[in-house]
């Protein structure tokens, strides 16, 4: 049996923004110790949709910012306060 994975990241307005294959297995199901995933695939499947859930959350939070204007006043992360070039 082949498990193809994918994730699909969507705007605000509900339309699909990308499709991303994270990761195809083949996986064997003749034996109960085969059933599931590995802790391998399972660490690599989260590795995996961490970083490209990440990477289109920094592409949205910078192209949600005036790169026209100064970044560090209209851009805010949490409580983080820039150094103001002490």
């Amino acid at each position: 049996m082949r498990v193809k994975l994918q994730l699909v990241i969507y705007d605000d307005d509900g339309q699909e923004e990308t499709v991303t294959d994270v990761v195809t297995l083949k996986k064997d199901h003749r034996r109960i110790e085969h059933l599931g995933l590995t802790l391998a695939e399972a660490k690599q499947l989260l590795n995996t949709i961490q970083h490209r859930v990440l990477q289109q959350q920094v592409d949205t939070f910078l192209d949600a910012c005036s790169y026209g204007q100064n970044i560090r006043t209209h851009c805010t992360i949490g409580s983080y306060k820039p150094n103001q070039g002490k």
